[in-house]
Order: C-alpha cells, then sequence, then structure tokens
C-alpha cells in the first residue's frame, strides 16, 4: 500500500500506517513510546491508583469512558482537586481501608498533566486512548501487591 495523504493526520507527528517508514517497525506497528512519555502515565496513573484503593472509581471511569478533551479535562481537574486538597490535609490520607491501613493521596506532577493536555491538543483520537490505557492500568494491582499475594 503506498503512502498517500490520506494515511497522515498533519496535527500529529506520526503517519498513522506507512509500510516501512523510519520509527516503525515491519507491518506498520508503532514503536514503544519513549520513556518519558511512560513516566508522565506512570504519573497519573499513580495518583488514580490511590482512588481505586479507596474504592472512588468515578473519576476513573470518567477518564476510561471519556468520549472528548473537555470530559478527560474535567476528570484530570476533579482527580488533583481531591488529591490536592488530601494531600494537604493534616494527615494527606484519602481514604482509610477496612483493615486501618491509610491510602495517602498523590498530585500528579505539572508535566504529566502538561503533556497529557498538548496530547490530547495534538491528536484527540491518540489522547483518548492513552487516557483509556492510564484508566486500565490504574485499575490492575501494581506487581508488588501480586508478588505479596502469591
Amino acid at each position: 500500500m503506498p503512502y498517500t495523504a490520506l494515511h497522515h493526520n498533519p496535527t500529529f507527528k506520526y503517519p498513522f500506517y506507512l509500510p516501512h517508514p523510519p520509527g516503525l517497525l515491519g507491518g506498520g506497528i508503532m514503536v514503544a513510546p519513549t520513556s518519558k512519555e511512560d513516566e508522565y502515565k506512570d504519573d497519573i496513573v499513580k495518583m488514580l491508583y490511590a482512588f481505586v484503593r479507596c474504592r472512588m472509581f468515578s473519576v476513573v471511569d470518567k477518564l476510561a469512558n471519556a468520549t472528548s478533551k473537555v470530559v478527560v479535562e474535567q476528570a484530570l481537574y476533579e482527580a488533583l482537586r481531591i488529591s490536592r486538597a488530601a494531600y494537604e490535609s493534616s494527615n494527606g490520607s484519602l481514604c482509610e481501608l477496612e483493615d486501618k491501613k491509610v491510602v495517602k493521596a498523590y498530585v500528579a506532577k505539572e508535566e504529566s498533566v502538561k503533556w497529557l493536555q498538548e496530547l490530547l491538543k495534538q491528536d484527540v483520537i491518540r489522547g483518548l486512548e492513552v487516557c483509556r490505557e492510564i484508566a486500565s492500568r490504574a485499575l490492575t494491582f501494581p506487581a508488588k501487591a501480586v508478588e505479596a499475594s502469591a
């Protein structure tokens, strides 16, 4: 399949599909994202994971089911506002679990939030896909928890 303008999104720096261009593996599969992108995603996942542990799923659900940039920004604002308020409280806890363990709030770094906002400005479709990935990862058990239960 030859490259045509239909295969390229001019607002984003990567083509959707090319047979074998630089930066893509054979068959048009994209190379794994940079480690900086992973750091940004991990930072947002870390913030949302505290909500999951506290069984406060609404913010994560909004992010996973977002259909526009506006919905993502509202969900991020809500998560940041609640996390920031809990972080600045006397003990910094988001909630207390049944076994009396305290879940500490975590506020994502500004650069992580800016990265996601920029991604949504450049390519809304890819940004929404990343939001679903972040939400899904927040719902998983971290490696340490899985190892401890085995």
